[in-house]
């Protein structure tokens, strides 16, 4: 496979020729919701109508391989208008659907905005999953790899679980991720201290952004995933 995650509102039908062009043939599309509260809380400028149509296109122009993406439990979305948004999308019958709960970590907007998450709000956003995960496997679906994406073909295993099984990935650009042969690496998602390390390019990268201990050998690694591309 060649694999490309895209967003809806950043894709158009100019787009998805040049990538079907290049051979891609699996296309992960960031859905969420198709929620327009929901979506016009989150700042994504998207809307139903808009999401719907590109996934048609890219099924239309011989894209094989269609993935969807949603976040179960977003603030402002009730149960109903979650299940009503994947219900739109499994018409489209997409090979892939992985449902992510909604987790709200300390980088995101809504956790800067004032948002905390607590034990009863975790739990409802845990049911609200297990039961889109019921709705999707009705339809034919079965889980595959360690985040459970649900797919009718065993061969659309998430792009980054492909890398950590198949090969190695280098990621490039702020709050990436790597994966070298058996270190993950990722670099900070705090844009000022990304913005500040990467004004001096005669500086080395500080390490301290790394979630494990490096020895010799990967610390070199990481000099080259983090100063030299």
């Amino acid at each position: 496979q060649i694999n490309l995650e895209v967003c809806p509102y950043t894709t158009d039908i100019d787009k998805l020729l040049v990538l079907k062009k290049q051979g891609v043939n699996r296309l992960s599309f960031g859905v969420q919701t198709l929620n327009k509260n929901v979506l016009e809380r989150l700042n994504r400028p998207q809307n139903e109508e808009q999401v719907l149509r590109i996934i048609k296109k890219a099924r239309e122009i011989g894209i094989s391989n269609i993935s969807v993406d949603l976040i179960a439990g977003l603030p402002g979305e009730t149960n109903n208008s979650f299940i009503s948004s994947l219900n739109k999308i499994l018409k489209f019958k997409p090979e892939s659907i992985h449902i992510n709960p909604f987790l709200n970590p300390p980088q995101s907007m809504l956790f800067v905005r004032g948002l905390r998450m607590n034990l009863d709000m975790n739990k409802k956003v845990a049911k609200l999953e297990k039961y889109a995960n019921k709705i999707i496997r009705k339809c034919g679906y079965f889980e595959l790899g360690e985040d459970l994406v649900l797919t009718k073909d065993a061969i659309n295993l998430q792009c980054y679980l492909q890398y950590k099984y198949c090969g190695s990935l280098l990621g490039l650009g702020f709050g990436s991720s790597s994966f070298i042969n058996t270190h993950y690496l990722y670099r900070s998602a705090d844009i000022e201290q990304y913005t500040k390390i990467y004004s001096c390019r005669n500086k080395r990268y500080s390490y301290k952004t790394l979630r494990y201990k490096m020895d010799t050998r990967s610390s070199f690694i990481c000099y080259l995933v983090f100063n030299r591309y």
